[in-house]
C-alpha cells in the first residue's frame, strides 16, 4: 500500500466461531418433492393431520449470527448446512404443529422480526435449503431491555410462542398452518411494570390455554415471584394468572413438567376439585436443591442436590426431558457439569408427586442439553467441546434421593470417564482464542492458542494424503499410470515410465509384485508415452515408435491383439485413449486417430496436420468424446472435432491460445458442463469451459501453482464425505464391490496438480475450491493416479515423487468453504523420557486408554496461551502458558513437531510467576530471547537455543519496573514498553534491562492494550479507551514524536502497521478498522493543546460480531500474487482480508455489495408491480383505483426473504459506525446456500458487466477463495 492510494479490503471467515447458545431438535428437513403436494392438499381450511410420527433426529445449533443444522440418525454429526445472518440471534426454538409434516424453526434477532424457517432438502443433490415463512415485526431494530426478545419458548402442542423482554413486556404470537401455509397471528403483549424476567418455561397444559411460566423480580422490592400467565384462545388476550411469592431468592432456573395426569399422578389433593383443566407444574432451581410447585399451589415438593465436597454452592443450568412408554425422566446439569435424573413419582397411599434425584454423570458445562428418541444425548458448549453420546444405561441401580427426606444431602465425587454415557461424535470449539501465528503460507498452517488446559491446537488448510506404503525406487520414473480394466472394479497393473524402460508392478491379492518374465507381452526395455484401459479387456502401451494392444484373457494372462507402428522416420509423441477412442501424436505434426469395435483396434484413414507439434492430448472419460482436446508447442490449446456425424468431423472447430506452453491436459464432465484443466511448463494452472454445441472455450481463469510444470491427473472415484471410521474390517462386508457400485453416484471427480507443490481442486457446495495437498514430511509428489483395491475401497491413490519413490495412500479430511481447516491438537505436558524397563507397562496403559476412549471427555479449564515468532526463523514458535500451579511455561514447535529439551520434556517452567504480557527480541544480537512481564511488575529475561531440534533454556536476570505491563515489541534492537505514562526503550545489561530511552506520552493515554511498530521508526500505541497513537523515533534525540491520533475513541484490543501510516486494528465490541495518517490535517495547534500534528482518518470499518485479539500480514498466502491479512477473534472467528488492487477489482465487488444490501427492497418491487388499468374503463373512479397490484395475494408475498430476517447486511455491519471500503464476501459468498430460484434472480439483479448470469457471478466470487484466500 501506498500513502495515496485508497485501501479497498475484501473480508471472508476462514473459520466461523462455535459459541453454541441456542439449540433445539426436530424433524427440519421436508422434500421439495412433496412440497407441491402439499401446498395443493386445500380440501379444508385446516388441511388433514400429520399421520407421520416425528423421529426428530435432527439438530439445530445457533451461534450469535449463524444456524447449523445436523443429522444424528446414524450415531454422527452430519452436516446438513449452515446459514449466516446479518443479525444476533437472540433466542430461538421450535414449532411441532399437527397438520405439519415438518418442524420449524423460529428465530427472534435484533433486527425486530419474529422469524419463522422452513428447512427443504433437494431429492436429487440431497443439498438443504431454507425457505422464510414469516418475517413478524415486534420491535424496532437493535437490543433493548424493554423489547421482548430475550426469553422465547414455544408451547408445547405448538400452538403459540412466548417470548418477554428483560423487563416489562411479554409478548405471545400464535401460529397455525392452514392449507399447507403458515398463519401467524398478530403479537399480544401484556405489560408487568417494574418486573424483571430471569427465567421463562412453557407449562404442557394438553389442549387448555397455553400457560407460560416466569421468574421475576420486583425491581421495588426485591422481591421473586413464580408467575404463570395465560393466553385466552377465546378472548385472544394474555392473562396474568397466578403468581407465587418465593422466600428463597437464590432461585434461577424453571422448567416445566409433562401433564402428571397422564401418569397416575394426582394434581389435586380435593377430588372434587375442577379436574377438567390441567393443573401443571414447573420445577424450580435453587442453591442446593430443586422444588416442583405447581400453578394452583397445592404442592410445593423439594428434595436437595447431590453436591461436591469441594464447591460451596451448585445450581441448576438447563434440563431437558425424555418420554418413554409408559414412563419419562428429567435430566438435569448443574454449573459444575454435574448431570441429575430427576423422576416424579406418585406415593403409593396419596398418589400425590414425589420427587426422586440421582447423580447421573458429567459432562462439560453445557447451555442445553437433547435426548433423541435413538437413545443419544447431545451437550450444547458455549466453551469448549460439545459431545454426541450414546446411553449405554439409564442408572436404574443409582443411589437415589426422594423428597420424603427434604433436609437429607449427598456428596459425590466425579471422574473424567463417562460411566453411563460414551461417545459418538463431538464437535470443537476454539472458544476462547487470545492468540495465533501464521507459521507457514502454503498450505496456510496456523498455531492457534485456544486457551484450553494442556492442548494446541494446529489449523492447516490443506488436503490430507496419508501414506500407506512407501518404497524407494532403483531409478527415478518420469510418469506413472494405474491399470484397471473397466469389467474391474480394481486396479491390477501399474506402470513405470523410467529415462529407458518401463517397470510394472502387478497387484495380487493385496500384494504388489515385479511383473516381468515370458508370459509379459508388454514392451519394458523402452520408455511408455502413455498407457490406458479400452473396452472391457484391452490395454493400449504406446511407445516412441510402436503401438500394442493388450488382451487380458479370462482366464488371467495377457496376450498380443495388436502392434501398430508409425510410417518410417516419423515418431510417436504422446497419446491418449477412453474406452471406445485412441488418439495418436506424431513427430510428422500428424494425428492419428482410432476407434475400437469388439476388441478390433480401426484406424482412421483420415489424418489431421497440424502446424505446430502436439506434446498433450486429453479425451471425456467414457464412452464416447465427441471432442478432442490437443495442447501444441505454440502454446495453444485446439479442439478437435470427433463427433462422426458432424459435417467438420475430425476438423479443429476451436482455438484458445494459452501464455505457455502446455504440458498436461485433461478433458472431464463436470456437473453438466465440459471442463479443461491445462498444466503449463511455466507454474500456471488454466481451467475453462467447452462449449458442447460448437467447441469454442469460454469460462478462462488462471492460476500460479509452482515453479515447475503442472503435471495435472484426474481421480474420478473420490468419497469427498468419507471417514476412516465407514471402513468395514476384512471379512465384514462380503459385497463390498456391489456396496462400491451402489455408491458410486455419491463420487466426485478430483483433479490433482502437482507441481513444485502438489494441489486438488475439486466441486463441493456448488462451489470449487482449490487446496494444497499436504503429506508426510512435505513430500513434492510427481505424478499422481487413482488406485483402488479390495484393501483399499475408497480414496486411494498412487503417486511417484520427485525423489524416486512409490507411494500407496489415501486422500482424507477434504475442505469446503464452510470448513476451511483440518486440526490437530497438541498436547502440552511435562513429560520426561520412559526408561526401557517401562515400555511394557506404557504399553498396557496405552490398551486401556484405547478401550476407554469412548469415556473419557475434555475436562473444560483455561489457561492463558500466548503464541509468538521466532525473530529470524519463521517456522520456530513459542507458546507460553499459564499453568496450574500459577507458574510460566514454554514450549517450541517447529514443522509440526514439538521441540524437547535433553531430558525429554516439550513443556520447560520458565518463571514462577503468572505472565502479564511476553515478546521475542534479539537485543541486535543473533541470540533469541523471551522478555516476560509478570502479574507482579517485573520483566524476566529468558534465553533460547535450538540446536538439532533440541530446545534449552537458560536465565538471564529480572528487571523490577514496579508496574503491570500489557504489552511489549521488539523495536530495532531494543524492546519498546509503555510504563506509568511512559514509552521506554529498554537495552540488555548483563544484570538487568537497561532504560535507553524514555518518552513521556500524552496524558490522555491512560492504559495501554496493544503495541506494534514498523521497521524500527514508528510506534502505534492503542489504548483502552483512546484509540490509537502514532509515534515517530527521533533517533538523533533519542525520544519518540507524537505524529497523529484518534478524534474517535476506541476500545483498543489490539493494532498492527500495514505501511508506514496506516495500521489496522480491534475494538472490544467487535469492530475491525483501518486508520491512516492524514499528513494534509496540520492544525497547527500548539502542543500544550493538542499532542500530536495530525489526525488519523477512518479508511476502512466493518463491525464483525467477534472481538478481533490478533491481525497478522502473511505473504502470498498459498501462493497468492497479494498479501492478505489475518486475524482472529476470541469466540474462535478467523477472519481474512484480501486488499483488491485493481480498479477493475474495486468497482466490480462494490456493485455486487451495494445491489446486494438492496436485494430485499428489489424483490419486494417485482412481487408488487403496478399495472396499469384501462382508463375508460375506470372514468370517474378514484386516482387511488388506478393502480392495482401484481399480487393481488399479499400473504402469499413475505418481506424479508432475502435477508432471511428481515434486515440488510450493511445495517447490520454497521452496528457500531457505517460499513466503509470493507467488501462483505462472507455474504456474496452466501449465494449458493439460496433456493435455486432465489439464486437466478440474485445474479439477474447484479448491475455490473454481463454478471446478470449466475455461472459469471459464481466466477466472480470464486476467483476471491481460490486466487487469494
Amino acid at each position: 500500500m501506498t500513502q495515496d492510494s485508497e485501501v479497498l479490503l475484501w473480508h471472508t471467515v476462514l473459520q466461523r466461531h462455535r459459541n453454541y447458545v441456542h439449540s433445539c431438535i426436530g424433524d427440519f428437513t421436508l422434500d421439495r418433492s412433496s412440497l407441491a403436494t402439499a401446498e395443493a392438499d386445500t380440501t379444508s381450511v385446516k388441511g388433514p393431520r400429520s399421520s407421520k410420527k416425528r423421529k426428530e433426529l435432527q439438530l439445530c445449533l445457533a451461534t450469535q449470527d449463524c444456524v447449523e443444522l445436523y443429522d444424528v440418525s446414524n450415531g454422527t454429526l452430519d452436516a446438513l448446512g449452515k446459514w449466516p445472518i446479518a443479525a444476533t440471534i437472540l433466542s430461538m426454538t421450535k414449532l411441532n404443529m399437527d397438520r405439519c409434516s415438518h418442524t420449524i424453526l423460529v428465530l427472534i434477532t435484533d433486527s425486530g422480526n419474529l422469524t419463522f424457517w422452513q428447512f427443504e432438502r433437494d431429492s436429487v443433490s440431497g443439498k438443504v435449503y431454507v425457505r422464510t415463512l414469516a418475517n413478524e415485526p415486534i420491535s424496532r431494530s437493535g437490543i433493548r431491555r424493554f423489547v421482548p426478545q430475550y426469553q422465547m419458548v414455544s408451547d408445547p402442542q405448538s400452538r403459540c410462542v412466548f417470548f418477554s423482554g428483560i423487563e416489562r413486556s411479554k409478548m405471545c404470537v400464535l401460529a397455525d398452518w392452514q392449507r399447507g401455509k403458515l398463519v401467524v397471528g398478530s403479537p399480544i403483549e401484556i405489560q408487568r411494570s417494574d418486573r424483571i424476567t430471569l427465567a421463562s418455561a412453557a407449562c404442557d397444559v394438553s389442549f387448555d390455554n397455553p400457560v407460560n411460566a416466569a421468574i421475576e423480580v420486583e425491581s421495588g422490592t426485591n422481591d421473586y415471584y413464580l408467575s404463570f400467565y395465560t393466553m385466552d384462545l377465546g378472548l385472544n388476550t394474555l392473562l396474568l394468572r397466578k403468581e407465587h411469592l418465593l422466600e428463597d431468592k437464590s432461585i434461577n432456573f424453571v422448567m416445566q413438567c409433562p401433564n402428571l395426569q397422564q401418569y397416575k399422578i394426582k394434581t389435586r389433593p380435593n377430588d372434587e376439585t375442577d379436574q377438567d383443566s390441567v393443573n401443571p407444574f414447573v420445577i424450580c432451581g435453587y442453591d442446593g436443591y430443586l422444588t416442583l410447585i405447581d400453578l394452583e399451589g397445592f404442592y410445593e415438593v423439594s428434595v436437595q442436590l447431590p453436591v461436591r465436597k469441594t464447591v460451596s454452592s451448585t445450581n441448576i443450568i438447563n434440563g431437558t426431558i425424555h418420554k418413554l412408554k409408559k414412563d419419562f425422566f428429567i435430566l438435569m446439569q448443574s454449573n459444575h457439569g454435574d448431570m441429575y435424573k430427576v423422576g416424579i413419582i406418585p406415593d403409593e397411599e396419596t398418589k400425590a408427586p414425589v420427587l426422586e434425584i440421582a447423580y447421573f454423570d458429567t459432562l462439560p458445562t453445557s447451555e442445553d442439553i437433547h435426548i433423541f428418541k435413538s437413545g443419544a444425548l447431545f451437550n450444547v458448549s458455549e466453551f469448549g467441546t460439545s459431545y454426541l453420546t450414546q446411553f449405554e444405561s439409564l442408572g436404574e441401580d443409582l443411589e437415589k434421593i426422594t423428597s420424603y427426606t427434604p433436609g437429607r444431602r449427598s456428596f459425590i465425587e466425579t471422574e473424567s470417564t463417562l460411566k453411563n454415557l460414551s461417545i459418538l461424535d463431538s464437535l470443537t470449539s476454539l472458544n476462547p482464542l487470545t492468540s495465533f501465528h501464521a507459521s507457514n503460507s502454503t498450505p496456510l498452517t496456523i498455531l492457534a492458542a485456544a486457551n484450553q488446559t494442556e492442548n494446541l491446537v494446529k489449523l492447516t488448510s490443506a488436503v490430507d494424503f496419508e501414506e500407506l506404503i512407501s518404497t524407494t525406487l532403483p531409478r527415478i520414473p518420469s510418469k506413472l499410470w494405474t491399470v484397471r480394466i473397466p469389467k474391474n472394479e480394481t486396479h491390477s497393473l501399474i506402470f513405470l515410465s523410467m529415462e529407458t524402460s518401463t517397470t510394472i508392478l502387478k497387484i495380487h491379492e493385496g500384494t504388489v509384485e515385479d511383473f516381468g518374465g515370458d508370459s509379459n507381452p508388454f514392451i519394458l526395455n523402452k520408455p511408455s508415452l502413455f498407457v490406458g484401459a479400452m473396452v472391457q479387456r484391452s490395454i493400449i502401451q504406446v511407445t516412441r515408435d510402436c503401438l500394442l494392444q493388450i488382451i487380458e484373457m479370462h482366464d488371467g494372462p495377457y496376450t498380443k491383439k495388436l502392434e501398430w507402428y508409425p510410417p518410417a522416420g516419423v515418431g510417436i509423441v504422446t497419446a491418449f485413449c477412453n474406452e471406445t477412442q485412441l488418439v495418436v501424436a506424431l513427430t510428422n505434426h500428424e494425428i492419428c486417430y482410432f476407434e475400437i469395435i469388439e476388441d478390433s483396434l480401426n484406424e482412421l484413414q483420415d489424418r489431421v496436420e497440424m502446424d505446430s507439434t502436439v506434446n498433450s492430448i486429453a479425451l471425456l472419460a467414457g464412452q464416447k468424446s465427441g471432442y478432442c482436446v490437443l495442447g501444441c508447442e505454440d502454446s495453444s490449446l485446439q479442439i478437435l472435432n470427433l463427433q462422426s456425424k458432424h459435417p467438420d468431423f475430425f476438423t479443429i472447430c476451436a482455438i484458445q491460445s494459452l501464455i505457455s506452453k502446455p504440458h498436461s491436459l485433461l478433458f472431464m464432465r463436470d456437473t453438466s458442463d465440459l471442463k479443461i484443466h491445462v498444466g503449463m511448463k511455466s507454474g500456471v494452472y488454466l481451467s475453462s469451459k467447452l462449449n458442447i454445441n460448437d467447441g469454442t472455450v469460454f469460462d478462462v481463469r488462471t492460476r500460479f501453482v509452482g515453479t515447475k510444470p503442472v503435471q495435472v491427473n484426474l481421480l474420478d472415484n473420490i468419497d469427498i464425505n468419507h471417514k476412516d471410521d465407514d471402513d468395514d474390517e476384512p471379512g465384514e462386508n462380503d459385497s463390498k464391490i456391489d456396496d462400491f457400485k451402489k455408491k458410486i453416484s455419491d463420487f466426485t471427480p478430483l483433479v490433482v496438480l502437482n507441481s513444485s507443490i502438489s494441489w486438488v481442486t475439486y466441486e463441493i457446495d456448488d462451489k470449487i475450491t482449490l487446496r494444497p495437498l499436504k503429506t508426510d514430511e512435505g513430500i513434492t509428489l510427481k505424478h499422481i493416479n487413482a488406485f483402488i483395491t479390495d484393501d483399499i475401497k475408497r480414496n486411494g491413490c498412487c503417486s511417484i515423487t520427485s525423489k524416486g519413490q512409490l507411494l500407496i495412500g489415501k486422500l482424507d479430511n477434504f475442505l469446503s468453504w464452510s470448513n476451511w481447516f483440518n486440526e490437530k491438537k497438541y498436547t502440552l505436558v511435562n513429560d520426561e523420557l520412559k526408561n526401557a524397563g517401562n515400555e511394557e507397562e506404557d504399553e498396557d496403559e496405552d490398551e486401556d486408554e484405547d478401550e476407554d476412549a469412548s469415556e473419557k471427555y475434555e475436562i473444560v479449564g483455561y489457561q492463558s496461551q500466548r503464541i509468538l515468532s521466532d525473530t529470524t526463523d519463521n517456522s520456530l514458535s513459542y507458546v507460553i502458558s499459564k499453568t496450574a500451579n500459577k507458574e510460566t511455561s514454554l514450549s517450541a514447535i517447529r514443522d509440526d513437531k514439538l521441540l524437547a529439551t535433553n531430558n525429554g520434556n516439550t513443556v520447560v517452567i520458565i518463571a514462577k510467576e503468572v505472565f502479564n504480557a511476553v515478546c521475542s527480541c534479539n537485543f541486535g544480537t543473533n541470540v533469541k530471547y523471551i522478555v516476560i512481564s509478570t502479574e507482579s511488575g517485573k520483566f524476566i529475561v529468558i534465553q533460547i537455543r535450538v540446536k538439532n531440534n533440541v530446545l534449552e533454556t537458560q536465565y538471564i536476570h529480572e528487571t523490577m519496573v514496579h508496574s503491570k505491563v500489557n504489552a511489549m515489541v521488539s523495536f530495532g534492537d531494543k524492546l519498546a514498553c509503555c510504563i506509568l505514562g511512559n514509552v521506554v526503550l529498554f537495552g540488555l545489561g548483563k544484570k538487568q534491562l537497561l532504560r535507553k530511552s524514555i518518552t513521556e506520552m500524552p496524558p490522555y493515554i491512560t492504559q495501554v492494550t496493544a503495541l506494534d511498530q514498523w521497521d524500527g521508526t514508528m510506534l502505534a500505541v492503542g489504548d483502552i479507551r483512546e484509540s490509537v497513537t502514532i509515534f515517530k523515533y527521533d533517533i538523533d534525540n533519542n525520544s519518540f514524536i507524537g505524529v497523529a491520533d484518534d478524534i474517535v475513541k476506541r476500545h483498543v484490543t489490539t493494532v498492527k502497521f500495514i505501511d508506514v501510516s496506516s495500521v489496522i486494528g480491534g475494538d472490544r465490541f467487535g469492530n475491525c478498522w483501518v486508520l491512516r495518517v492524514n499528513y494534509e490535517s496540520d492544525t497547527r495547534v500548539a502542543s500544550n493543546i493538542k499532542a500530536c500534528q495530525y489526525t488519523l482518518e477512518t479508511l476502512c470499518h466493518m463491525y464483525m460480531n467477534d472481538t478481533p485479539m490478533k491481525f497478522e500480514i502473511v505473504n502470498h498466502m498459498n501462493m497468492s500474487d497479494r498479501p492478505a491479512i489475518l486475524w482472529i477473534g476470541l469466540q474462535g472467528t478467523i477472519g481474512c482480508f484480501v486488499p483488491l488492487i485493481t480498479r477493475k477489482e474495486q468497482q466490480l465487488y462494490q456493485s455486487f455489495q451495494s445491489t446486494y444490501a438492496e436485494l430485499d427492497v428489489l424483490h419486494f418491487q417485482d412481487n408488487n408491480k403496478p399495472e396499469e388499468v384501462d382508463l375508460e374503463e375506470t372514468e370517474g373512479a378514484l386516482d387511488e383505483a388506478y393502480h392495482t397490484t401484481k399480487n393481488t395475494d399479499h400473504q402469499d408475498y413475505v418481506e424479508g426473504v432475502i435477508s432471511r430476517v428481515g434486515r440488510d447486511f450493511l445495517s447490520y455491519r454497521s452496528s457500531y459506525a457505517p460499513s466503509k471500503n470493507i467488501i462483505d464476501g462472507e455474504t456474496l459468498e452466501q449465494l449458493t446456500t439460496y433456493l435455486p430460484s432465489d439464486q437466478r434472480w440474485i445474479a439477474s439483479k447484479m448491475k455490473h458487466a454481463d454478471s446478470g448470469k449466475l455461472d459469471i457471478f459464481n466466477k466472480y466470487i470464486n476467483e476471491m477463495r481460490t486466487n487469494y484466500v
